[in-house]
């Protein structure tokens, strides 16, 4: 399944990401972004320097993609995966045959990697079908069984005894965070039990579960001013989110970096990202718009400008206003 992701899905997705990004009004804003936007030559005409573009793009696009998704990042994890499953298997169809078969383990143990590998099967298939299947993926597949066969052993103190079993199971089922979130109600805050989430949060913008929190927090993205400030390419490359929705949430996010908790008072004005934010800095005096945004955030109308004209001057802002903007050119 993995390697057919890698040949056959992985590819169109590709395509699908080059031809988006390469557009004449996205390019050249993306790779200013970046810092890779090469200069114009004197006289350069405007097909020899979209060429060029073009080419300083596809440098970019491909060391990111053979950096996420080249096969030698598969090997190993796909490979440490494989062999807690087998291993799993083989452990689990010689404790049936009876006593003379049986692998030495507590029955809970046995559940618990039951478990492990129902959720290890669910998840290889749910990242496949949603195009989404990184080697992280993987690893997380082979520390689901190593983590197994601790609460396995814990079941007994962690349940009643007449349910340590199927706790057991129950557990080895969880998704990640719940499973993080199960543990720390139970013995505290243990180091790294109790899950934090970053400031600003994530969850104070419009459109955030817990699924995607979490989808979030295995690309090491912890609060909106990691999401606002992240390569939205690198996002769609590594997440099967919808590009226009992955948009919203970096312009939201953008937004509640600089006014916090004030953005709730903002989308009732109709103010909801950065981007309604920054269409006020040519606002005249006066403008009913500015002195609604000040009461709401307690400021000045000055500052309010003040915010607009830093948020339109922002390359990074520049570069989701763009994309944004082809959403409503359709």
């Amino acid at each position: 399944m993995s390697l057919a992701y890698l040949v056959l899905r992985l590819q169109a997705r590709k395509a699908a990401l080059v031809n988006f990004f390469t557009q004449d009004v996205i390019i050249e804003r993306y790779l200013v972004m970046r810092g890779r936007r090469p200069p114009r030559a004197e006289g350069e005409s405007d097909d020899a320097y979209r060429a060029r573009l073009r080419l300083a793009f596809n440098t970019v696009f491909t060391g990111e993609l053979r950096q996420q998704y080249s096969l030698r990042n598969f090997v190993l994890p796909m490979a440490l995966a494989w062999f807690v499953a087998a291993l799993t298997i083989f452990i689990l169809v010689r404790s049936i045959f009876g006593p003379a078969f049986s692998v030495s383990l507590p029955s809970a143990m046995l559940y618990a990697l039951f478990g492990a590998f129902v959720w290890s099967v669910w998840m290889i298939i749910r990242a496949y079908t949603r195009n989404d299947l990184t080697p992280s993926t993987f690893y997380w597949v082979f520390f689901r069984h190593l983590l197994a066969l601790a609460y396995g052993g814990l079941a007994g103190q962690i349940f009643t005894p007449a349910y340590a079993d199927l706790g057991a199971f129950f557990v080895g089922t969880l998704p990640f965070s719940q499973l993080i979130r199960f543990f720390g109600t139970r013995f505290g805050t243990l180091a790294g039990l109790t899950p934090t989430e970053g400031a600003p949060k994530l969850s104070d913008l419009q459109g955030m579960d817990s699924t995607v929190i979490q989808r979030l927090d295995e690309m090491d993205i912890h609060s909106a001013q990691d999401l606002a400030f992240s390569d939205p390419m690198e996002l769609l490359l590594l997440s099967n989110f919808p590009v226009k929705v992955l948009v919203d949430w970096m312009d939201q996010a953008f937004l509640l970096n600089y006014v916090g908790e004030g953005i709730a008072d903002l989308r009732v004005r109709g103010i909801r990202g950065a981007i309604e934010m920054a269409s006020l800095h040519n606002a005249p005096e006066g403008d009913p718009r500015v002195e609604s945004v000040a009461t709401a955030l307690k400021v000045t109308p000055s500052d309010v400008r003040n915010l607009a004209s830093n948020l339109y001057l922002d390359n990074h802002l520049l570069l989701i206003w763009h994309l944004w903007g082809l959403f409503e050119q359709k």
